[in-house]
């Protein structure tokens, strides 16, 4: 028994304690996380009868998937689910469309006050998005796109189009010149070389640019609550508030919806997330 107890000893002292400190902390990082997404589920699956009882169970006893169908299939829940997709995919399309120059000719070109038109760049980006409302309201009502996806898609497009310029910049400044030199040598033009060489091996980076945009226009509120009235241009973040009525919340069903809501953009990010490791990591080890 001592012999034993001797060698666990010895094998606890060569471990490195620092991989159970980061599975602890990751741990708590992730109690914490998913906490919500716990209550969240078990409300969403409770009758109303039990939403209202006192004390608070969080144990559901009779577990119905009601809400789920209600909505589904008796909301326009699936109509904004599909503005949302609309708005999200057109607002990453256009930001890589324009963005990805923008960030090229930043890194690449020899532009006089390159470095205040950067600043300048990202400083919009930090600009409250509230402080907005009006002057954008102003732009929308003038070419006429009030509760349109249109509305929604260029206010979008031009809050997220700093930040992508930013993020691709970052990435294509550290692409060897070497690369491009080579492609040109070989007869290609600039639009070519950019097209052929430098968009493949910046894919990473440029990737987790589009996916933060897409996270980012899937998640805003603000002005789709402001640009929008019916279900026609609602996006899931405002038609979620449909289930708040005028003395009664459905509790359950706003639960529901945003159960369902995080489903589409998890299966993007778990989709595209080797853009994201590879995007966060490419540069950190030069040769």
């Amino acid at each position: 028994m001592a012999e034993k107890r001797s060698g666990l000893l010895s094998w606890w002292r060569n471990r490195d304690k620092s991989v159970y400190l980061a599975y602890f902390v990751i741990a708590v990082y992730l109690f914490f996380v998913l906490l919500p997404f716990f209550f969240t589920f078990i409300t969403s699956i409770k009758t109303s009868k039990e939403l209202t009882t006192t004390p608070v169970t969080y144990i559901v006893k009779t577990p119905t998937w009601q809400p789920y169908y209600s909505v589904l299939f008796e909301r326009a829940y699936g109509k904004y689910l599909l503005n949302t997709l609309v708005v999200s995919l057109s607002v990453v399309a256009l930001c890589a469309l324009f963005g990805v120059p923008a960030a090229y000719a930043l890194a690449k070109y020899r532009l006089p006050f390159k470095t205040g038109m950067l600043i300048s760049t990202i400083s919009v980006r930090l600009i409250p998005p509230i402080s907005l409302i009006v002057p954008f309201f102003l732009l929308i009502r003038a070419i006429n796109a009030l509760d349109s996806l249109q509305s929604l898609i260029i206010v979008n497009f031009l809050m997220n189009l700093p930040f992508f310029i930013w993020i691709a910049w970052g990435f294509l400044k550290e692409l060897p010149a070497e690369l491009e030199e080579a492609a040109l040598i070989d007869g290609c033009t600039r639009i070519e070389a950019l097209w052929k060489v430098v968009i493949p091996i910046a894919s990473p980076g440029l990737g987790a640019a589009a996916i933060v945009s897409f996270l980012f226009t899937w998640n805003e509120y603000l002005f789709a609550l402001t640009f929008t009235q019916t279900a026609a241009s609602k996006t899931i973040s405002v038609g979620i508030s449909d289930f708040v009525g005028d003395v009664f919340v459905r509790w359950n069903m706003i639960s529901a919806a945003g159960i369902l809501t995080t489903i589409p953009a998890l299966i993007f990010v778990f989709a595209f997330q080797k853009y994201i490791v590879e995007g966060l990591t490419a540069g950190s080890v030069k040769g």
